[in-house]
């Protein structure tokens, strides 16, 4: 049975922070690197929404000639179906 008085957990609390210490320890390299990687994938993360938002209005105007074009498709469309898009004198 494990000695649960008070000087063996005062013991093992130690024993446990100095096992922590050493594990921090041994983690160091990889924290550093992961921390510098995370702080690069912010960066471009960042970027990327400034892009991102430069875009957006241009985006949002090929969206509306998108459904401009879908609108005159149909509107276009043959009985049976199919668009003709061809250029408009061939079909005059």
């Amino acid at each position: 049975m494990t000695n649960l008085s008070p000087e063996a957990l005062r013991k093992r609390f130690h024993e446990a922070g100095a096992e922590r210490e050493a594990l921090m320890e041994s983690m160091k390299p990889t924290w550093k690197a992961h921390k510098a990687l995370v702080e690069k994938i912010q960066a471009l993360e960042a970027e990327a929404k400034a892009l991102a938002e430069e875009m957006a209005p241009t985006r949002a105007k090929l969206f509306e000639l998108e459904n401009e074009r879908g609108a005159i498709a149909r509107f276009l469309r043959e009985p049976d179906g199919k668009s003709r898009m061809g250029k408009p004198e061939e079909y005059l």
